[in-house]
This record gives structure tokens, sequence and C-alpha cells, in this order.
């Protein structure tokens, strides 16, 4: 009787490959970045998203097409021996092809020890309530809004389930800001 291993094996490395990011699908990782190792962001609520909540895409700057975010991991390490910074990069695609690569939010060293939440999610246009909105920590910063209006879509990015930021595209800066969403 055949081995059913090759066609397990097949099964596991498609599965693998659907979920993990693909350079194939963004332009070229920026100078002294990578993509996370296989096991090296593991945990259990990464099943829930089909790309891990490593990998994020929509309209992020508003020019009708498809852009994608990833969570990347500095190659540096420190003298710990872990990564010195983890960080959430955008590939905005241009007309006629080809990306521009925008950083969207950096955690550097120390980082948390629980960077393995580290992730990314979509968010869709309208409107969502920040932590001042939502009357998380001591009140509201100067300036901070209690609710942002996306009008493109948006990414929340950081340790999820606990400290993170809605952020969006800033057409008169080109660059994305952002306000934490959770404590």
């Amino acid at each position: 009787m055949p081995s059913k291993w090759p066609s397990a094996a097949i099964v596991l490395i498609v599965c693998v490959m659907i979920g993990m990011p693909s350079r194939a699908q963004t332009g070229p990782l920026p100078d002294g970045w990578r993509l996370p190792r296989a096991g090296e962001m593991a945990a259990p609520f990464r099943a829930d998203d089909p790309h891990g909540f490593l990998r994020a895409v929509g309209d992020f700057n508003g020019d009708g097409e498809v852009d994608a975010a990833l969570v990347l991991i500095a190659e540096a390490r420190g003298p710990s021996g872990r990564p010195v910074a983890i960080g959430t990069f955008a590939f905005l695609s241009q007309p006629g092809g080809g990306w521009r690569l925008q950083p969207v939010r950096i955690l550097e060293h120390p980082l948390p020890v629980d960077f393995v939440q580290f992730g990314i999610v979509a968010r869709r246009p309208g409107r969502y309530v920040t932590a001042c909105g939502a009357g998380y920590g001591d009140g509201c910063a100067p300036g901070e809004p209690a609710s942002v209006d996306l009008e493109h879509a948006g990414l929340v990015c950081g340790l999820l389930e606990s400290v993170a930021g809605i952020y969006w595209w800033n057409s008169e800066t080109e660059s994305f800001d952002g306000v934490p969403v959770s404590d």
C-alpha cells in the first residue's frame, strides 16, 4: 500500500505557504528586515486569521489599488539575542506597477516580552472609537480624538488583545498617522 506521507507533506507545505506573507505580492523587503520565521511568532490566536495576523490587505491610501502590509522583524539582535525591533510596513501599490514602501509602526528595543503577540488587522473605512473615547487610561491627551473616521482602509497594529493603535494614511504628509485604540 502506498504511503500517505508524500500527500500529507504537500498539504502541510501548501497550508504554510497560504498562511505566510509573500514577497511576490509586495515589493522587496527593506534593508535589515525579514519575514518572521516559522514558529517565531507562534501563538494560538494566529489560527483565527488566514494570514496569522502577519499580513493585511486593503486600499490604504485611497488610490483604488490593493495595498499590502506585513509584520517584519529586524535582522539585528540585541544583547539578549532577541530582535531589536518588530514593525509593520505597508507596500502601497503604484499606478503602472511597483510598490512604495512605507513604515506604519515600529517597536524598538527593548521589545516587550510578549512581542509574539504583535500583529496587524485591516479595518474598513468607518468610525472607530479610540482608547481616549473608550475611557482607557488617565484620560485623553491634549488633541487626542475620541474617535477617528477612516476614509480608506486602515490598520490596527500592536500587541493584539493588549496595546494597539489604529493607523491610517494621511495624504497631506504622505505617511501613516495613528492613535491608541486599547490599553
